[in-house]
């Protein structure tokens, strides 16, 4: 029996409205080959070849199955699985293949959910992949200014804007909207996102009287939404608006949708994308999904949208200057448009948001901790996301953001400081074991393996007593000594380890909630090396970089961070700033630019030293870091790998500093996208 083809499958969901349609998909992938049947409360098919069930219902009948009842077992959204029910349906049963899905591969709770499943989790793709690779529909979003709401009240004025919001002008308003955009000879089949269930009620008595709607919210019973759900996709039924608050985070399946309503203030770019991906679907007939974001008139709270989609990029440096001119320019940087994605927003609401972008601090603690309280919420987790709750999960926040930001004057250097600093219930760790936290926290994102291998090892077995070297040579092997050392040597001077001449241990006390935060932490860091580095010793082209990371990898001293030209091995490392900021004296204004794909302008310090000079004219290589600004809002911004190339052409600089312009060739011509996000440095 092949484990691609069982005779007997078990599939187990944790919520009943989506129960029916996973059986409806596996009968239209297998068609008669195998006959699917639901064990529930209203239903026991118990012959089925392919058995449908809630994790409650399997979980009280487990005795009427042999433990090797079903080859293969499919545990839905299993990030759910440290459940009670879960554990014991897993337990039990001793299938020869256990699978388990989820859009959100660590959402563990404390346990190791991997490990259950045997590393057998397929996880989502980012967004903007699975756009690309035609996994999901491309979406056409507009912004639509809407100036009969004032989305500036406060939460204590809520009643005050949900009334605004659904009082009959504005209705008419959204409904002039909706038949703008509806899709052409097709029935409307639309989401509406609200704020609370008093607006979903109001929202679908008011446009009742245009539209047939319905309101659902987490108070409803399944059987309730499942009719809802059904009655919107149906082409026969005459529901055309849901109205929703709080039912739509996970486990609902309604392909159909055509269109998504945003009611609500946009007051976390995690919350945009979460409603936003509740309409990509794929459905016969549906080409794209249209959103209509009503964007009232608080650009502060508005922010937020132009933050979004600017995360579906391939990854610049997201700083004012690029957010300003995606805004402009209708996101088309993103690359987007050739897969179907369209992107307006009105020219007033424009205006206003860009002047909001320039005006606030995106790094401000109220702006974190919303951020954090948002992505709490969403995961339902009994207490403080983990690490590792931010890995794979396209709702998540910038966990690297909380780990550099000040509270109350005092930087959090770690996610532990953040935690601890916004009054969560975090252990109580000593200044030692908090100051290696931090040191493990500031080599994020990992450029190197050495350092967090050498402390998972440390930490293995909760023991405080030291490693022998050797040991740690073997767990480490394939790097060299010299890697070794440099790592061992500033992980000493951080304050982190104690060495003697032939062992090694943690300078801190090793209890077991220092341990489970610490190994939360470091396979966050060695998760995120292993997606982004695969095992590639070299600087990833394109990449991002802070200097210290940059010179860590090249075997120098991390510190010494302060010049902008180093030389290695005859080769030189060139850290450039395309527009220096404002504070910078004119005589160090340089001339840093791309002249075009293949060609670097580089000017070198002023009154640059015949043997530096000489160092230059004579490299080998040069490797080349690029960014825009180096601080903005208060953190400082990474450099961009753009690659190596030759130093060509030296010649006087124009202006009497005494430096030297050269054109780097590079060997690897700049691509036009990121060509364009170094274009806007005004």
């Amino acid at each position: 029996m092949s484990l691609f083809g069982p005779n007997r499958l078990l599939y187990v969901v944790h919520e009943g409205s989506i129960l029916r349609k996973s059986l409806e998909t596996f009968q239209e992938v297998f068609g008669g080959l195998k006959s699917c049947g639901m064990y529930s409360g209203e239903a026991k098919e118990l012959e089925a070849d392919f058995l449908f069930s809630t994790n409650v219902s399997m979980c009280r009948s487990l005795e009427l199955f042999d433990k090797k009842e079903f080859d293969y077992i499919i545990i839905d959204e299993c990030h759910h699985a440290v459940a009670d029910t879960y554990r014991k349906i897993i337990d039990y049963f001793e299938p020869e293949f256990l699978l388990g899905l989820t859009a959100t591969e660590n959402r563990m709770y404390n346990q190791d959910v991997v490990e259950l499943f045997g590393n057998n989790i397929p996880y989502e793709l980012r967004l903007r992949d699975a756009i690309i690779n035609d996994l999901i529909v491309p979406f056409h979003y507009y912004g639509i200014r809407d100036e009969l709401v004032d989305y500036g009240l406060t939460d204590t004025e809520e009643r005050r804007l949900i009334a605004q919001i659904s009082n009959e002008d504005n209705c008419e308003f959204i409904c002039q909207q909706i038949e703008n955009h509806r899709p052409q000879g097709q029935k409307l089949k639309a989401l509406a996102f609200c704020r609370s269930i008093h607006h979903a009620r109001m929202m679908a008595e008011n446009l009742g009287e245009h539209y047939h709607t319905a309101f659902l919210s987490g108070s409803n019973k399944t059987g309730e939404r499942i009719r809802a759900f059904n009655d919107l996709q149906s082409d026969s039924k005459e529901l055309e608006i849901l109205f929703a608050v709080d039912i739509l985070n996970e486990g609902v399946d309604i392909p159909g949708v055509n269109m998504v309503l945003f009611l609500r203030p946009t007051e976390s770019s995690t919350i945009f994308i979460q409603q936003l991906g509740r309409g990509l679907r794929k459905y016969p007939n549906k080409s794209y999904v249209t959103i209509l974001d009503f964007i009232g008139n608080s650009y502060k709270r508005s922010v937020h949208i132009a933050l979004a989609l600017g995360s579906l990029s391939k990854g610049y440096i997201l700083e004012k200057k690029l957010l300003k001119a995606m805004v402009r320019d209708d996101f088309r940087v993103l690359g987007l448009d050739e897969y179907g994605v369209k992107i307006n927003i009105d020219d007033l609401s424009k205006e206003e948001i860009l002047q909001h972008i320039d005006n606030e601090n995106f790094n401000q603690i109220r702006y974190l901790k919303k951020d954090y309280q948002n992505f709490k919420s969403y995961l339902k987790a009994p207490s403080y996301p983990k690490h590792m709750d931010y890995v794979n999960s396209d709702y998540a926040p910038n966990l690297l953001k909380f780990m550099k930001i000040k509270i109350e004057g005092t930087k959090t250097n770690s996610y532990y400081g953040f935690l601890k600093g916004i009054g969560e219930d975090v252990p109580l760790f000593t200044e030692k074991q908090v100051q290696a936290i931090n040191y493990i926290s500031s080599l994020l994102p990992l450029v190197r393996r050495h350092e967090y291998l050498v402390v998972k090892q440390l930490i293995d077995g909760a023991t405080s007593k030291p490693i022998i070297r050797q040991a740690i040579e073997e767990e480490i092997s394939g790097y060299t000594d010299e890697q070794l050392n440099h790592a061992l040597r500033f992980m000493e001077e951080g304050g982190v380890i104690i060495q003697t001449e032939d062992s090694i241990h943690l300078r801190c006390e090793i209890d077991t909630e220092f341990v489970d935060f610490v190994s939360d932490l470091l396979e966050y860091g060695l998760s995120q090396y292993s997606v982004r580095y695969k095992d590639e010793d070299d600087f990833l082209l394109y990449h991002d970089y802070r200097q210290d990371q940059a010179l860590l990898k090249i075997l120098e001293n991390p510190k010494h961070n302060q010049l902008g030209t180093y030389y290695k091995n005859g080769n030189v490392y060139i850290f450039a700033g395309l527009k220096k900021d404002d504070s910078v004296q004119e005589h160090l204004n340089y001339k840093d630019k791309f002249l075009d794909h293949e060609t670097f302008q580089w000017e070198s310090i002023a009154n640059i030293s015949a043997k530096e000079e000489s160092l230059q004219k004579e490299s080998k290589q040069a490797f080349v870091f690029v960014r825009k600004v180096k601080t903005e809002n208060g953190l400082t911004l990474p450099f961009t790998f753009v690659g190596t190339g030759q130093l060509l052409n030296p010649r006087k600089g124009a202006t009497t500093n005494g430096s030297i312009l050269y054109d780097i060739h590079m060997d690897n011509p700049l691509p036009d996208d990121l060509m364009e996000a170094f274009r806007w440095t005004a």
